[in-house]
């Protein structure tokens, strides 16, 4: 991946960011960066030059809030997906009017 298409990328995730903070702020869920996302944002003022993903956590009363809600809250260009398959349980969003190979 180039460094254009990277910081292409890393502007849709931050923007998929702004829209999870909306939501959970309707819904007062309290959440926090993590992983290479804290590491790029103390180190870094942002993202890691190199990174291409956005770790968030929340407890898990407010994860089960979000993920009860967010097909509803989510404006509609954010698809949104989770799986109870994992002792880990994560979800996933995406910008569903962007191709990310055609950023």
């Amino acid at each position: 991946m180039t460094d254009e298409t990277r910081k292409k990328l890393q502007k849709e995730i931050f923007d998929i960011f702004l829209e999870v903070k909306r939501v959970c702020e309707e819904l007062d869920i309290p959440y926090f960066i993590m992983g290479g996302t804290a590491l790029g944002a103390v180190r870094h003022g942002g993202f890691i030059p190199w990174d291409d993903d956005f770790d968030i956590g929340m407890a898990r009363e407010h994860y089960e809030t979000f993920i009860s809600h967010a097909a509803q809250k989510l404006r509609p260009a954010i698809f949104f997906s989770h799986s109870r398959q994992r002792s880990v349980r994560r979800f996933i969003l995406q910008k569903s009017e962007k191709i990310i190979p055609n950023l």
